[in-house]
């Protein structure tokens, strides 16, 4: 657990994610058998993964916790040019799947363990999506 008086305490952990971002999927069943789909455990992976390299070692977060993500989405090539433009400009919003709770969910959990203890540590979200150049995620765990 981590003190006020340790190195590290009480700052956020930043990292990026690369890549489209995948939405939190309902857990598929082969008869008995339950299962995370493939997309889904290889994105959480990449997130664990650029999570526990931001940790840099630090111990996990035991306190109530702010999450800030921003959600960059690929803006669809089969638009014209005239509307990706104003799309990387922020005038066209990106109000389509996947759903943004969804993209939350696989970041809240693919955090477990590995930055914090639990999700239910969370009061707080900010989160937003928009079209960028390049598709990625970007987030901010801060101890409140």
């Amino acid at each position: 657990m981590i003190t006020e008086n340790q190195p590290g305490a009480m700052q956020p952990v930043c990292f990026t994610v690369a890549g489209r971002a995948v939405p939190w999927a309902r857990v598929g069943h082969k008869g008995s058998v339950k299962f995370t789909p493939t997309p889904v455990r290889n994105y959480q992976a990449e997130v664990k993964a650029a999570a526990s390299a931001a940790m840099a070692g630090r111990d996990l977060l035991a306190c109530p916790i702010d999450l800030v993500v921003m959600f960059n989405l690929a803006v669809p090539r089969s638009w014209h040019k005239w509307r990706q433009a104003a799309a990387l400009a922020g005038h066209v919003r990106p109000a389509s799947p996947p759903d943004l709770d969804n993209l939350i969910k696989c970041i809240k959990d693919a955090c477990n363990q590995v930055v914090y203890r639990d999700d239910s540590q969370i009061v707080e979200i900010t989160a937003r999506k928009r079209y960028a150049r390049r598709p990625g995620a970007s987030v901010i765990v801060a101890p409140t």
